[in-house]
């Protein structure tokens, strides 16, 4: 194994740091009550949720350009999934809710 390490090892890790931000600035909004009402806080929500699910899809794309797949890698890549099923579940939710 090479210690060398591609751009793609890191493109794998923005959905985490996506769905983490998100989460933190949604739920600020929601206890600081940003906009007044309620209806900042959604809009938020599936913003983030949204642009979580592409990421999340870039995340997977980047596993399959990843020449060595070592344990991190693929573990990453289910962190990647199960963030593509949260995320599609919530726009799911947020849309028909």
């Amino acid at each position: 194994m090479s210690n060398k390490v591609n751009l793609w090892f890191y493109v794998s890790w923005l959905p985490l740091l996506f769905a983490i931000l998100g989460l933190i600035v949604t739920t600020m909004s929601h206890l600081q009550n940003w906009g007044g009402e309620r209806d900042a806080t959604t809009i938020l929500s599936v913003f983030f949720c949204e642009i979580t699910f592409v990421v999340s899809m870039l995340g997977l794309v980047s596993y399959m350009r990843q020449p060595e797949k070592t344990t991190l890698v693929k573990n990453i890549r289910w962190l990647n999934t199960g963030l593509v099923f949260a995320t599609l579940l919530l726009s799911i939710y947020f849309f028909l809710g």
